[in-house]
């Protein structure tokens, strides 16, 4: 047994071991390491736990995982651990493709896309003006050859549109907080100019249906009270979004996004919030290039059928004047069957 004491590893200058000595040594270099209190007791190793497997080491048919231990010892002379630090077992993803059944290697709208089986989908990088990924799947025909699939941009948002996504979701966060905050005119006015200037892939419009939606959460709230100018910069996103110039890309975006059913739907949530967030609500008319909207909050007991478009409506543009289609809405439909109470009647049409 020896008294608690430092002791260190000591070299002499020209480099010669000398050994475990005490710390009051003279020698050039000493290093001390640590204190022992005894060195009568031995400390066996023992085994940390297993790690996660692995993946399997091929991606069809037969394959290999394996897992590791890492052992904590021993020490002071202690045993080593007992058994094995890896563990292997066998593993089966799927059976592997015939020559048919995969892609071959294809340099498609100035992209290499690489061999790729049936089933699965390449990927690559968006142009540099946009952040995300080009999809494009290899899938079987009738007769169980691979063929590929025309690439998708639904995953590829331009920067200027991510940028205001991101932007949105921050005030959305803050507002589920319960802060109170400002410049969300400014993101919408943002919205506007940019939509105007068109969209450069089908992730684009994913992009604002996001933002909108966002945007009638946080209106929602008591983060920020709309104005008329919002609501006016917000049906004014939709009409740039939904010209004649987007129609492939919104072809191309149902596939994995909203469709046009999903989108009004999001255009009457945004009605119903408005009608009951925004101060001094006044009935509104909002008519774009290819979009008329009519928002009108009317008592329940004084409700009276709605055609839409209505004539001698200010502003009316040509193609809503002369339109064959009309929309009516029945007062049975509007009556709450309370008296005094507030209706929001959403009326779309273009």
């Amino acid at each position: 047994m020896w008294d608690n004491h430092t002791f260190c590893f000591t070299f002499h200058a020209e480099g010669k071991w000398v050994g475990l000595v005490p710390c009051h040594t003279k020698a050039v270099f000493t290093f001390c390491l640590f204190s022992f209190t005894s060195l009568g007791h031995s400390v066996d190793g023992n085994w940390n736990e297993w790690s996660s497997w692995s993946s399997c080491s091929t991606s069809c048919s037969n394959g290999t995982q394996q897992r590791t231990r890492e052992c904590n010892g021993p020490s002071y002379g202690g045993a080593e651990c007992q058994g094995h630090w890896v563990e292997t077992r066998d593993c089966f993803l799927r059976q592997c493709p015939e020559p048919h059944e995969i892609c071959d290697e294809d340099n498609f709208a100035s992209v290499i896309w690489k061999e790729t089986p049936a089933g699965d989908a390449a990927a690559v990088r968006c142009p540099r003006n946009a952040t995300g990924l080009i999809l494009r799947r290899c899938v079987l025909d009738e007769e169980g050859i691979a063929y590929w699939t025309l690439p998708t941009y639904v995953k590829c948002v331009s920067i200027d549109y991510r940028n205001i996504q991101m932007m949105t979701r921050e005030h959305l966060s803050k507002a589920q907080r319960g802060l109170i905050g400002d410049g969300v005119s400014e993101v919408l006015q943002n919205l506007v100019e940019i939509s105007q200037d068109g969209t450069s892939y089908s992730g684009d419009l994913l992009s604002t249906f996001d933002v909108l939606r966002n945007m009638t959460e946080i209106f929602r709230r008591a983060y920020y009270s709309p104005n008329s100018n919002d609501v006016q910069n917000f049906v004014q996103i939709i009409s740039n979004i939904l010209t004649e110039d987007n129609r492939d890309k919104w072809e191309e975006a149902q596939l994995m996004g909203p469709n046009a059913k999903e989108l009004f739907r999001l255009v009457e949530d945004f009605i119903d919030v408005i009608g009951f967030r925004m101060k001094d609500f006044q009935d509104s008319y909002q008519v774009t290039e290819n979009l008329v909207l009519s928002i009108q909050k009317l008592p329940a007991n004084a409700a009276k059928d709605i055609t839409f478009p209505m004539k001698g409506w200010r502003s009316m543009v040509d193609w809503a004047r002369t339109a064959e289609d009309r929309v009516t809405v029945s007062k049975n439909i509007l009556s709450t069957g309370v008296s005094g109470k507030q209706n929001v009647i959403p009326v779309e049409g273009g």
